[in-house]
């Protein structure tokens, strides 16, 4: 089970961790070469349980393009009308994102996240488990064996440890 357990949490971390790192070099090179264009909100779409801005907005040489958000919100966060600032890529306008955090780096900064916390939790149960091994060999090497038959286990009332009185096991 704890091989499986680490392995599964181990290995889904970093395919997480390298396809944030991936997704961002994808998006900071966008970011790079991207233009920015003063974009309007024409339509506001459902899509699955959230709304969608779609946005227009022109190229200097006056061509016009429409972008669908790839976030959106419930209840909706845009309204018709509104303006928007919408990075594009010069080579190829439908490669277009709406400038803000959402849209440009959050799909990232998740990704990256969760193979943090998988890996995390990982090396964390491999560090716990190497930790517990070390205990046990130490015991095993420098600890006393007892032998004795269980009795029983009462609460020793003769003294008190941060005022309780602490249980003991009594055996013959």
């Amino acid at each position: 089970f704890y091989f499986i357990f680490c392995g599964i949490f181990g290995v889904s971390g970093l395919a997480l961790l390298v396809g944030g790192v991936l997704m961002y070099q994808n998006t900071l090179a966008f970011t790079q070469i991207a233009e920015k264009a003063p974009g309007k909100v024409i339509e506001v779409a459902r899509r699955d349980a959230t709304f969608v801005p779609i946005v227009e907005f022109y190229t200097p040489d006056g061509q016009r393009f429409e972008h669908i958000s790839s976030t959106g919100a419930n209840p909706p966060s845009w309204q018709v009308g509104d303006t928007a600032v919408v990075l594009y890529d010069p080579k190829d306008p439908m490669k277009a994102e709406l400038d803000n955090f959402s849209n440009i780096w959050l799909g990232d900064l998740i990704v990256f996240g969760l193979g943090v916390v998988n890996t995390g939790i990982a090396l964390g149960v491999i560090f716990w488990r190497r930790k517990r091994a070390s205990a046990i060999a130490w015991l095993k090497s420098h600890g006393e064996v007892v032998v004795s038959t269980f009795s029983r286990v009462e609460q020793n009332t003769s003294i008190r440890m941060n005022g309780r009185c602490p249980w003991r096991i009594v055996s013959l």
